[in-house]
């Protein structure tokens, strides 16, 4: 298990699952922004509130394949990570993967760096009527989001010390929806979730570009919120891309097959309900 997983509470995996989102910061003292945070992810989006800021500009991810990222079945959701900026990852087969970084830059992000850490993906069970983006636009929740998230590499040295700091961690949400053709690089994920079907199997996943997951809009909504997972640091600078990309129903169907052990009990709906607060 990766090191920032294993500080963060993650050894409890299954517990986490039983009890859910609402009882995280009553399980761990370093959880208790779960329960006291005032900015805590996810969010409903009311496009009548939003502000238009001229100053933003457009937010850029740099377009490097990365030679190897890891693929892996939490038992709670399907994680995407790469290794060579983690601290002590014990889960990795190479703890030193890529010889290049795919950074983020501008926007939001200005003036900083930021580098690509790891993707998460949620998802509801299509096959049950059951939709799963944690964030929802206008109080309608979609069939999935990703969620990539990368720590500010001008600051820190990794992701572990960057997500419990200020300006430390950014997340890039993107709405996923129900169309005729699957986005290409979500569905080379979606075909090697195959071979994660049990909890804590992982699958390399070899050339993958995070920057051809995004949809082909510059248009965006950014607020500063936390982390969707324990300890739900407030650290987290979200952009939220205004235009989904696509998914057909017989690919998401693969992730709704992904089991939470080695016994027969499915991952789906996986996510953290939106801050009412």
């Amino acid at each position: 298990m990766p090191f920032w997983l294993a500080a963060l509470g993650f050894l409890c995996i299954q517990p986490c699952i039983l009890i859910g989102p609402d009882f995280w910061g009553l399980m761990h003292k370093h959880w208790r922004m779960c329960k006291a945070g005032k900015l805590q992810s996810p969010i409903n989006l009311d496009p009548e509130k939003l502000v238009f800021d001229p100053g933003l500009g457009k937010l850029t991810i740099s377009r490097e394949r990365l030679e190897n990222a890891e693929l892996w079945n939490t038992g709670q959701f399907p994680l995407l990570f790469v290794n060579n900026s983690f601290n002590n990852n014990e889960k990795s087969n190479n703890n030193n993967l890529n010889s290049v970084n795919v950074k983020l830059s501008g926007g939001p992000a200005f003036p900083y760096n930021y580098q690509f850490q790891q993707l998460l993906f949620h998802f509801g069970d299509i096959k049950k009527g059951e939709v799963g983006s944690e964030h929802t636009i206008n109080r309608v929740r979609f069939p999935a989001e990703i969620q990539l998230l990368a720590y500010n590499s001008d600051l820190y040295e990794n992701f572990t010390q960057a997500q419990s700091q200020p300006r430390g961690l950014l997340a890039v949400g993107i709405i996923v929806d129900i169309g005729d053709r699957t986005n290409v690089e979500l569905k080379r994920l979606a075909k090697a979730a195959i071979n994660i079907k049990y909890r804590n199997q992982v699958v390399q996943i070899k050339h993958f570009q995070p920057s051809a997951l995004l949809p082909h809009t510059d248009y965006y909504i950014t607020y500063e919120g936390s982390l969707t997972f324990p300890g739900c640091f407030e650290t987290v600078n979200w952009v939220i891309y205004n235009s989904p990309i696509y998914i057909t129903a017989e690919d998401l169907n693969l992730w709704s097959e992904l089991l939470q052990s080695e016994k027969p009990t499915e991952i789906n709906t996986n996510l953290k309900k939106k801050n009412t607060s």
